[in-house]
């Protein structure tokens, strides 16, 4: 047989003991719930669902007006309090409306995770937007979070920025 042909197989190698395992309820929420993980649509929208649905039980939580109001504030806590994990609000934002090409993106994204690496923040996202791939956004974390959330799109008037005094738009 020519040796072109051959196939190795030696590292493919099945376990059926590892693919019957269960995977932690904690660790498939980071992965849903990261907005890195890669994910099929039904994956987008569990996430979704499950931010909104946090979202009312946070408003249940903290809007009480009398004692059946304070009785679903203590179910909504109670939920809340038995939530996996937390989203981490990142220490560094930056973000880019500007029409670049593919080269000026790249060259974007890596200022901006250099920015961040300066500030203190080495755990970084960066993300296109979905809808309008012009904006960009770099996320920078100083410590690694378990659930970073989804990207925090920052949608305003370009008139309402302000630079600080010490730096200007690059």
């Amino acid at each position: 047989m020519n040796d072109a042909r051959k196939t190795d197989l030696t590292w493919l190698k099945y376990d059926p003991y590892e693919a019957a395992k269960a995977t932690d309820a904690k660790e498939l929420e980071r992965q849903i719930m990261s907005a890195n993980a890669p994910k099929s649509e039904r994956e987008w929208w569990a996430m979704h669902e499950i931010e909104w649905l946090r979202s009312k039980l946070q408003s249940i939580a903290t809007n009480t007006c009398c004692d059946s109001c304070q009785e679903a504030a203590l179910v909504a806590r109670n939920a809340l309090d038995h939530c996996w994990s937390e989203i981490t609000e990142p220490d560094y934002l930056a973000q880019c409306a500007e029409t670049l090409d593919a080269e000026g993106r790249q060259k974007w994204f890596r200022e901006r995770t250099a920015d961040a690496d300066r500030f203190g923040c080495p755990y970084v996202r960066q993300s296109i937007h979905p809808g309008e791939p012009r904006i960009l956004l770099v996320e920078g974390w100083k410590h690694r979070p378990e659930n970073e959330g989804t990207p925090r799109w920052q949608m305003m008037p370009v008139t309402h920025v302000r630079w600080p005094e010490d730096e200007s738009p690059s």
